[in-house]
């Protein structure tokens, strides 16, 4: 609601966006186009902290237990969403791998790519074309390569209809962002600046099986409540 962008077409607070000039974080200093970043600046979009929420659901939904196929992680070295705290050992190729392993199940194939010196925007970094290049040699060895042509010219992007304006908001809304702006996300910015540097929780390195535990929880909540059904999940 805050953001100049989407002021006039969005009053609910439970929507949210990256704040204007911070969209860096995303990617690792030095390995990004400037002019990649200002694009991306411009088109980014916003997300629901109810759709967000629903990320969580596959800790109980185990659902990932049945994924017996070959499977590919790519996630960039110093991704600091998925990485380090409560997350992915990203250090290395193989422990990423060996990290994503314990979710899915017995017969598959969990292979991973850390893509090094590079952030959460692997697609928009540097590196995207070894990153790419590792995703298409693993569907080539295990789906094939399938009727498309490569180096060809993508279609013509459609354009995106401008929403209406969607006048002021009511002042609960008005009241959850400035509380949310105020409290919630300063409070966070600073737990992630105390985390940051702090050995098996602000680093790479885990030194509690975090990912054996998540595992463990899992699959404790399947016995005892079963595999949810998704029609169910998507109304969490």
């Amino acid at each position: 609601m805050d953001d100049p962008k989407f002021s006039s077409s969005v009053s609910d607070p439970l929507y949210y966006t990256s704040i204007p000039g911070t969209r860096g974080a995303f990617y690792q200093p030095g390995t990004y186009s400037p002019q990649v970043l200002a694009e991306d600046e411009q088109l980014k979009d916003i997300d629901s902290v109810i759709d967000f929420a629903t990320v969580a659901a596959y800790a109980i939904d185990d659902a990932n237990q049945d994924t017996n196929i070959p499977v590919l992680d790519v996630t960039g070295q110093d991704d600091p969403l998925f990485c380090g705290a409560g997350a992915a050992d990203c250090s290395s190729s193989a422990a990423l791998a060996a990290w994503e392993k314990p979710f899915y199940g017995p017969d598959a194939i969990v292979q991973a790519y850390a893509v090094p010196d590079t952030g959460h925007g692997v697609q928009l970094s540097d590196a995207s074309p070894q990153a790419t290049q590792v995703m298409l040699n693993f569907v080539n060895q295990y789906v094939g390569p399938g009727s498309g042509e490569l180096n060809t010219t993508p279609g013509v992007r459609p354009a995106i209809p401008t929403p209406p304006p969607a006048g002021p908001p009511s002042l609960v809304a008005a009241a959850a962002d400035a509380l949310f702006n105020t409290l919630v996300a300063p409070t966070v910015a600073t737990l992630n600046s105390l985390l940051n540097g702090v050995p098996g929780v602000g680093t790479q390195q885990e030194i509690v099986n975090i990912s054996g535990l998540l595992a463990t929880i899992a699959k404790l909540a399947n016995l005892a409540l079963g595999t949810l059904p998704q029609s169910l999940l998507g109304t969490v």
